[in-house]
This record gives C-alpha cells, sequence and structure tokens, in this order.
C-alpha cells in the first residue's frame, strides 16, 4: 500500500506488547482530528496515529472500536456493530478482488525482476566473451528479446499498480464515509460510548 501523509502499512512486533499481525495506518480521518482504530483480534484497521496506536494499546484489550469524532473520543464494544464496522471496511467483494490482484501484481513483479537480472548477467557474459560463435550470437538475441518483453511487462505491471491504488483508494474513502455516517448513529444512540478527556 503507498505512504499516505506519513505511514502505509505498520508491522508491530509481541515486544512492544501482545501480539498485532498488522495495522493499516492511513493517517486521515473525516477531518478536524477525526480518526479511528477498528481492532478485532490481531486484526488492527485504523486511520489514525502511531501515537494513537500505542496509547489504544495501553489502554483498552480485547475487541473494540474506538473513535475521535469532533474532538470528543467514543469507544464502541458491541461485537454486531463491530461486525458492521468490519464489514465495511474490509468486506467489500470488489475491494477482496484489488487485493487479490495486487498480490499477483507484486509477486509477477518479484518474478521478472529476479528473471531480468538472470537474462542481464546472462546477456553480458556472451558480451564479454572473447570468441563469440553463431550459436552464442542467437542466445544473445533471444536474451535481447526477452528482456524487451520483459521491460514491457514490468511497465504495464506499473501501470496496473497505480490503476490498483486508485481504485483502492477510492473504494476505501467510500467505506471510511459510510463509516463516519454509522458513528454519528452510533453516537446519537449511545453505542459509542463517550470516553473522559485524558
Amino acid at each position: 500500500m503507498k505512504v499516505r501523509m506519513a505511514i502505509g502499512i505498520v508491522l508491530l512486533t509481541a515486544a512492544a506488547g501482545p501480539k498485532i499481525r498488522a495495522a493499516e495506518i492511513h493517517g486521515r480521518g473525516e477531518g478536524r482530528g477525526d480518526a479511528y482504530a477498528l481492532v478485532v483480534g490481531d486484526n488492527w484497521r485504523t486511520a489514525c496515529s502511531v501515537a494513537a496506536i500505542e496509547e489504544l494499546r495501553t489502554r483498552f484489550q480485547g475487541d473494540y472500536l474506538w473513535l475521535r469524532r469532533h474532538g470528543r473520543s467514543y469507544l464502541v464494544r458491541d461485537r454486531a456493530r463491530l461486525a458492521e464496522a468490519q464489514t465495511l471496511l474490509e468486506g467489500d467483494p470488489t475491494w477482496k478482488a484489488l487485493e487479490a490482484e495486487r498480490r499477483k501484481v507484486t509477486r509477477r513483479s518479484r518474478e521478472l525482476d529476479f528473471e531480468q537480472e538472470r537474462v542481464e548477467k546472462a546477456s553480458d557474459a556472451l558480451r564479454d566473451a572473447e570468441r563469440r560463435d553463431e550459436e552464442s550470437e542467437r542466445r544473445l538475441g533471444e536474451l535481447e528479446t526477452k528482456q524487451r518483453a520483459m521491460e514491457s511487462e514490468i511497465r504495464a505491471l506499473e501501470e496496473k499498480e497505480e490503476d490498483l491504488d486508485r481504485r483502492s483508494d477510492a473504494l476505501e474513502r467510500a467505506a471510511e464515509g459510510k463509516l463516519w455516517a454509522l458513528v454519528e448513529r452510533w453516537i446519537a444512540d449511545g453505542a459509542a460510548r463517550p470516553l473522559p478527556a485524558n
């Protein structure tokens, strides 16, 4: 995932507290200092600072949705509402398809990088040979053709990654917009419990 405001994906280690596999941090809320952290099991999905995450890790255990909205902090622990928030932020099949496609693109990019390095070394070795016969000239031509094809595929993959980033960002903005609408309802009906100021 690309960097937003300051931070992309951060892996939190067990040495820093309970085991957490990954926290996805976006550093963007709705504005006015709005932020959230959805914690379900070992998974964190957040739009807040690393400092806020560290504070939350020491203050709360278990599953929860912490919110900062309009300058006030709230906590939601109701399992049904947590599931609703999680579905909003992670359950979109389009999002999952994009992430699966991103993994394929990333894997293919790595394969191509490795293959390109191998082809370059083989080409260099053939070019540096004191004597080249017809077979080595043919092989060099094949390697150069393969290298051009790989460069073309790499450019296509880079364009695809950019497109996936744009589409992913749009889905994420839409999901977060829906989350903030839910949050407003939860604040109004008391499901989002106000927390005392620190």
